[in-house]
């Protein structure tokens, strides 16, 4: 019984403190365009960088929360950040910029390249090899860090807006009119695979040798290494997407809008992201953990997904009383679907939460917190980042609350 008064003491505690969640702006201490973050995901996901309009470059070293502005080499503007590792890096811009450091971004040097086109996406496989894309379907190609760029063919005058190498001899490079290009000899031969759509594609991303997703004036989805694409659904100008796994991903874009799936774009949620300027780049570390930057010096970060991710209306039918179901698996590892019954009078909606808190009581996650119709839902949580261990989780709507336990066995 003490145990018990003990666990509502800390939701007391835990309900009337001011935890944010969701996706929280940063300062970054600049109001320029930041164009494309990177965080080596080799290293320990405290290191990252932001590069932007006016040769901007800004430096975490702890998880983001704060940045600093490095010495830059080039006062163009840069479109794209790439990192092989936490110290050695590469940024590609206009009139053909690319610049490079080796120790982290303490020293920036300016690497020479055949082209004054403007340069849109950098990418590297590996330490040595590495492509850039950009206007009049420009690619350069490197073996040797960049010490020497080299131009390819592309097969096309388009814009290239982005490129991923899923392997030292596969790539996609996806642009304009709906340009989409893959090679399979390191770039020495590119033949186009463009599906029907037509509309500028800004962001391409490969989970996996086979899957992966374009984003622009529309969403695609292939399964086979980019030979063929579907359209996914989506109203918006998405300008970058990113997936920590084949299933769970998010994509950003114009007036703030970020949107997050987790069954690998079938279905795609709106996040709020507390802002209207435009958002260029995602990446995320972790599941979980995730950064965004956009125009006006905007940085936003998340340490929980982004807050509702993948909830679903399972049901209709209208149940007579609120209930929160057992999570199954449970015991679980590292994932748990949740169902809970929602039962609002007359007056329609209410706003709905479900909460998930560690064995002191702390508040770890905000799976739901909107207004949501009559019905029954279903939501995933997963604790990729989280320790095993007891943990709980609550459904709250006006005077209604109910909390069951459950178990994360790593």
């Amino acid at each position: 019984m003490k145990k018990e008064y003990l666990f509502l003491f800390f939701l007391f505690i835990v309900q009337h403190s001011n935890l944010q969640s969701g996706w929280v702006q940063i300062t970054s201490g600049t109001s320029s365009s930041l164009n494309s973050v990177y965080f080596p995901i080799t290293g320990s996901g405290n290191i990252g960088y932001s590069a932007g309009n006016g040769g901007t470059i800004l430096f975490t070293s702890n998880a983001g929360n704060n940045w600093t502005l490095q010495s830059s080499p080039t006062g163009n503007n840069l479109n794209s950040i790439f990192f092989s590792s936490p110290l050695s890096g590469w940024a590609a811009g206009i009139n053909g910029t690319i610049i490079y450091t080796t120790n982290g971004g303490i020293n920036w040097a300016a690497q020479t390249t055949p082209t004054t086109e403007i340069l849109y996406s950098i990418f590297f496989i590996n330490q040595l090899t590495g492509w850039s894309v950009g206007a009049s379907g420009t690619i350069l190609y490197t073996s040797n860090s960049g010490t020497n760029w080299s131009t390819q063919n592309s097969g096309s005058g388009d814009y290239l807006r982005s490129v991923f190498f899923t392997s030292s001899s596969t790539g996609i490079s996806v642009g304009r009119n709906g340009r989409i290009i893959k090679t399979t000899s390191s770039g020495l031969n590119w033949f186009d695979v463009s599906p029907f759509l037509t509309s500028t594609l800004y962001s391409v991303y490969f989970a996996s040798l086979s899957t992966g997703w374009a984003v622009g004036f529309g969403s695609l989805y292939t399964t086979n290494g980019g030979n063929n694409w579907s359209l996914q659904s989506g109203s918006g100008i998405y300008f970058s997407v990113y997936f920590p796994s084949a299933s769970t991903g998010w994509r950003v874009g114009a007036s703030g809008i970020i949107e997050a799936t987790t069954n690998s774009g079938n279905l795609w949620t709106i996040q709020i992201s507390n802002t209207s300027n435009w958002l260029y780049s995602v990446i995320f570390t972790s599941i979980n953990t995730g950064y965004v930057t956009g125009e006006n010096g905007t940085i936003l970060k998340t340490t929980d997904g982004g807050g509702i991710v993948g909830i679903k209306q399972i049901s209709e039918e209208i149940p007579d009383k609120f209930k929160l179901k057992q999570n199954y698996p449970n015991p679980f590892n590292p994932a748990t679907k949740i169902r809970f019954a929602v039962a609002i009078d007359s007056r329609g909606n209410d706003n709905v939460m479900l909460k998930i808190y560690d064995i002191l009581g702390k508040e770890v996650a905000t799976l739901v917190n909107e207004q949501l119709k009559r019905g029954t839902y279903e939501i995933e949580w997963n604790a990729f980042d989280y320790p095993s261990g007891l943990y709980y989780y609550r459904l709250i709507s006006g005077k209604f609350t109910e909390t069951k336990k459950m178990v994360l066995i790593k």
